[in-house]
C-alpha cells in the first residue's frame, strides 16, 4: 500500500526479523512499482536482463548481476523505459542490525539518522560485495534452519563492506544538488513523522 504523500505502508517480516523477500518479473503484464519510498533500507539484485529504475532524482540502469542499495527514505520505483528484466530486492529495517551491534562504531547508526547516503548502483564487478550480496538472498531464498542468523550475520558484513570501501557520502560531502535534495526530502520526512496522526496539507510540507 502506498498512501497519498507516496509512503509504502508494509508489515516486512515480523517485529523481531524485519526483513521480506521479493522476486520481480518486469515482463509480467501485472508487474508495476510507482514511485514511492519507505523508511526501511532496500537491496535489489538483478538476476537476468536489464532494467531502469528512479531513484532519487535520476534514472539509474542496472545490467545482469548489478546491485542497486536504496537508503531509507529515497525516492524510488520503475523509469520511462523499465526494459525486460527479473530482479530480486530485500527490505529491511537497518534496526534489527543496530540493536544487535555491541561494536563502538556507529557506522548503522548514522545510516537509519541519515547522516550518511549510500552509494545507490553497486556494479557486478564487485566481487567481494556480489559473494556477500549473493549469499544473503540465497538464505532469504531458502530459508534453512538458522537463516535469521545467517542473514543478520550477513548484513553485518554488508555493511563493514560498505564502510571499508568507503561506498557512501558523509551528509558534509554529498555533491551539492544531492544534497540540496536530500536535505529537503529530509525535512518532509522529519516533518511527517512529526505529524504523523494529523492530516496535512500541500502548503505545509512545502
Amino acid at each position: 500500500m502506498i498512501n497519498a504523500k507516496k509512503q509504502e505502508l508494509l508489515q516486512r517480516g515480523n517485529a523481531f526479523f524485519p526483513i521480506q523477500y521479493y522476486l520481480s518479473n518486469t515482463a509480467n503484464p501485472l508487474y508495476n512499482l510507482p514511485l514511492h519510498w519507505h523508511f526501511e533500507m532496500e537491496l535489489i539484485h538483478i538476476v537476468k536482463g536489464s532494467y531502469t529504475m528512479f531513484v532519487d532524482n535520476s534514472e539509474k540502469i542496472l545490467h545482469e548481476n548489478d546491485m542497486c542499495l536504496i537508503t531509507g527514505g529515497i525516492l524510488h520505483g520503475d523509469g520511462k523505459k523499465i526494459g525486460k528484466c527479473l530482479y530480486e530486492s530485500v527490505v529491511f529495517d537497518p534496526e534489527m542490525i543496530r540493536i544487535k551491534n555491541y561494536s563502538a562504531d556507529d557506522f548503522i547508526s548514522q545510516i537509519v539518522d541519515r547522516k550518511v547516503y549510500m552509494e545507490d548502483v553497486i556494479p557486478s564487478d564487485n566481487g567481494e560485495m556480489y559473494s556477500k550480496v549473493n549469499e544473503l538472498f540465497t538464505m532469504m531464498r531458502k530459508k534453512p534452519d538458522g537463516y535469521e542468523l545467517f542473514t543478520t550475520g550477513i548484513l553485518f558484513e554488508i555493511m563493514g563492506i560498505l564502510k571499508s570501501e568507503k561506498m557512501y557520502y558523509e551528509k558534509s560531502l554529498v555533491p551539492t544538488g544531492k544534497k540540496i535534495r536530500s536535505e529537503q526530502l529530509k525535512a518532509v520526512l522529519d516533518f511527517i513523522q512529526e505529524k504523523y496522526s494529523e492530516q496535512l496539507t500541500l502548503e505545509q510540507m512545502a
